[in-house]
C-alpha cells in the first residue's frame, strides 16, 4: 500500500508539471506579441514620413515631362526627348573664313541642337532664297551635285581653331613664295639672260583636331582636313571630302510647307578609332553617318518673285545621325512631322 501511494503521488506530480509549462509559454507569447506591436509602432512612426516622401518623389519623377520644348525664331516649335540640348557656341553659317569659298546663301537665324547620347545633331535655319528664277529640276541638280560641299560650308564646318591655324600657315607659305618671286625678279634684272620663273600658286593641307562633341564628330565624317589654295579667282578653302551615296531627292508637303529633301550616306563605317576618339558607345561601331537636308518654304515653293507675296524666305532642317543603311530616313521624317510651324 505504501508503494502504491508513492506511485500515485509521483504520477500526480508528473501530471501537473505540463500544465504549468503551457501557461508559462502562453504568457511568454503574449509578452512577445506586445513587444512586437510596440516595435512595429515605433518603426511606423519613424519611417512613415520617409516612405511618404519617397512616394511623392517617385510621383514627381513620373510626372516630370519626358520631352523638352524648343522654340526657333518665332517661326517654329518642336518637342524632343530630354537628352537633346541647345549648343550655344554657334555663329550664323558659314564661318567667316569660309565665306569667300561658300556658295551664296545668307542665314538670318540659326539654331543648333545636339544629342550627346545618340549622337545626333539637328539644325534649324532661315535664309534668303537663292532659287528664285529656277525650278524644282534645277534645285535638284544644283544641290545634289554639291550636297557634301554645302554640308561642309554651312552646317558641319571644320573646328574654328583648325581653320585659324590653317589660315596662318597658308599666309606664311604665300609670304615665302612672294619673297622667292621677288628674288627671282631681282636676279633677272642683274642677269637678263636668265629666264624668269613665274610665281607658283601655293596650296596647303591642314589635318584638323576635333573635340568630342556631336557637331565635331559629324564634321569629321565629312572631312578630316582642310585644303587652302590659291586660284585665279582668289584664295579658296575646301575639304578632303569623303565618299557618300546620295539617293534621289524627295519632295514632301508638311503642314502647309513644301520640302525638298536630300540625303547623304557615308560609304565608310564608323571605326574603332572614332569610337575611342569621340567616346561613342561600342555598339555604334560599323554604323554609318547619315546626313539630311530639308529645304522648305510655304506652299507653293517660291521659285518666282511675286510682288504680292512676302514669305520668300527658306526654312532649313538639317539632321545627322548614325545608323545602318536607310535607318535615318524614318527618324528624320518623324522630326519633320514633329515641328509646329507658327507662320
Amino acid at each position: 500500500m505504501v508503494w502504491q501511494n508513492r506511485c500515485v503521488s509521483v504520477q500526480q506530480t508528473s501530471f501537473h508539471e505540463p500544465e504549468l509549462g503551457t501557461v508559462a509559454r502562453l504568457e511568454l507569447s503574449r509578452q512577445a506579441l506586445q513587444i512586437a506591436s510596440w516595435r512595429n509602432a515605433l518603426l511606423l512612426y519613424f519611417f512613415l514620413p520617409i516612405l511618404i516622401f519617397a512616394t511623392g518623389s517617385l510621383r514627381a519623377q513620373d510626372a516630370a515631362p519626358s520631352a523638352r520644348s524648343f522654340s526657333f525664331a518665332g517661326q517654329a516649335r518642336l518637342d524632343l526627348p530630354r537628352d537633346w540640348s541647345v549648343y550655344a557656341d554657334v555663329l550664323l553659317p558659314p564661318p567667316p573664313l569660309l565665306i569667300p569659298s561658300a556658295p551664296h546663301l545668307v542665314f538670318s537665324d540659326f539654331l543648333l541642337l545636339q544629342n550627346l547620347t545618340s549622337p545626333g545633331v539637328l539644325e534649324l535655319g532661315v535664309s534668303d532664297n537663292p532659287f528664285l528664277g529656277s525650278d524644282a529640276v534645277q534645285l535638284d541638280i544644283g544641290v545634289h551635285q554639291d550636297f557634301v560641299r554645302d554640308l561642309f560650308y554651312f552646317f558641319f564646318p571644320p573646328p574654328r581653331t583648325c581653320l585659324a591655324r590653317a589660315k596662318n600657315s597658308f599666309e606664311e607659305v604665300k609670304r615665302r613664295e612672294e619673297e622667292r618671286g621677288e628674288q627671282e625678279e631681282q636676279a633677272q634684272e642683274k642677269n637678263p639672260k636668265k629666264s624668269a620663273v613665274a610665281r607658283n600658286h601655293v596650296g596647303l593641307s591642314e589635318t584638323c583636331e576635333f573635340s568630342p562633341t556631336p557637331s565635331d564628330f559629324f564634321a569629321s565624317q565629312l572631312s578630316t582636313s582642310v585644303l587652302l589654295r590659291e586660284t585665279r579667282h582668289g584664295d579658296r578653302v575646301e575639304g578632303h571630302w569623303r565618299n557618300f551615296y546620295i539617293p534621289p531627292m524627295e519632295v514632301l508637303e508638311i503642314k502647309g510647307k513644301t520640302f525638298f529633301i536630300f540625303e547623304a550616306r557615308a560609304e565608310q563605317p564608323v571605326e574603332r578609332g572614332d569610337i575611342e576618339r569621340f567616346g561613342l558607345p561600342d555598339d555604334r561601331r560599323g554604323e554609318r553617318a547619315h546626313f539630311f537636308w530639308a529645304i522648305g518654304a510655304n506652299t507653293p515653293f517660291p521659285f518666282f518673285r511675286d510682288p504680292h507675296r512676302k514669305d520668300l524666305q527658306l526654312f532649313h532642317v538639317v539632321f545627322a545621325n548614325l545608323g545602318l543603311d536607310g535607318d535615318g530616313r524614318s527618324e528624320f521624317r518623324k522630326l519633320l512631322d514633329n515641328i509646329t510651324f507658327e507662320r
